[in-house]
């Protein structure tokens, strides 16, 4: 399988960082895989502290979290080539990746059958659509899931693709459904709309929404030293705009995000029973 450098995704510290910086030049890797979540927490002190990019580096290969596009941009400004990202789930219902020329998801029709459900349990109709992914994989002869309810969303892209593969596509995977905030009106807010990558979160380190009641978000902020009032009133202002009113939001500030025991870092935990709610799309 070729050279593997391990990194630990639980102590990036700044001083952690500096290490792993000095480990990935002395082992000149080809290619960085890692969560979207933890890339970014590297790709961020890399451009705030003028550090240049790995010239090993010939892409950035992200999963296992949904990638947005403050990350993606991030993490290509940083590491100064392509990121790819590719969708599956530990089942093993469902494989789909990126191609060297789009960021579609292509479908591996001989890993599943993929198919987007939409709220009334029937397929949704033309691109663009968001549907639950439901998928019967063909790679377990001992107890095949099929039909298996994902509870992730996604939209179908037309093609086929320029790359010349003749495989479906999705557009986007906007992940699972509780990773969208929901507002007072029952309204589903993907966390796609929460640009981080801009001035608004520029004294931040790190945030995570908190949601147990509809229409109301706790958002915990990590400050940068800068931080003061007005950033307060900037990233509250912002965030009305994105929710149009619809989510009243709450700062509380924290010295600590912890991650998941996988160390994964979730941006939103959501408590509400959304699958109960007879919310699925």
């Amino acid at each position: 399988f070729g050279r593997w450098l391990l990194m630990s995704a639980y102590h990036m510290t700044e001083e952690a960082l500096l290490a792993y910086i000095r480990e990935i030049r002395r082992f000149r890797p080809r290619f960085i895989q890692a969560y979207p979540s933890t890339a970014a927490i590297l790709a961020r002190y890399m451009v705030e502290h003028g550090v240049a990019p790995f010239p090993t580096v010939k892409a950035v290969l992200c999963g296992s979290e949904n990638l947005y596009p403050w990350q993606r941009d991030l993490l290509a400004e940083a590491f100064g080539c392509r990121v790819f990202s590719w969708y599956g789930n530990s089942e093993q219902t469902v494989l789909a990746g990126e191609c060297e020329e789009s960021t579609h998801y292509h479908i591996f029709p001989e890993y599943g059958v993929v198919e987007l459900i939409g709220r009334d349990g029937r397929p949704v109709e033309g691109p663009g659509v968001l549907g639950e992914v439901v998928a019967t994989n063909l790679t377990n002869y001992i107890c095949p899931l099929i039909r298996y309810r994902t509870m992730d969303l996604a939209t179908a892209a037309t093609g086929p693709c320029t790359c010349g593969r003749h495989y479906p596509l999705l557009e986007r995977v906007e992940g699972r459904l509780q990773d969208f905030i929901v507002t007072n009106n029952h309204r589903l807010i993907s966390m796609t709309a929460v640009n981080m990558h801009s001035d608004v979160f520029d004294n931040v380190v790190q945030f995570q929404f908190y949601q147990e009641r509809a229409g109301e978000v706790l958002l915990r902020l990590i400050k940068k030293p800068g931080y003061n009032d007005r950033d307060t009133g900037y990233i509250l202002g912002e965030l009305d705009k994105k929710f149009e009113g619809d989510v009243d939001v709450t700062i509380h500030f924290v010295t600590e995000i912890p991650r998941t025991r996988r160390g994964k870092y979730q941006f939103l935990v959501q408590k509400l029973p959304l699958d109960r709610w007879g919310i699925s799309v």
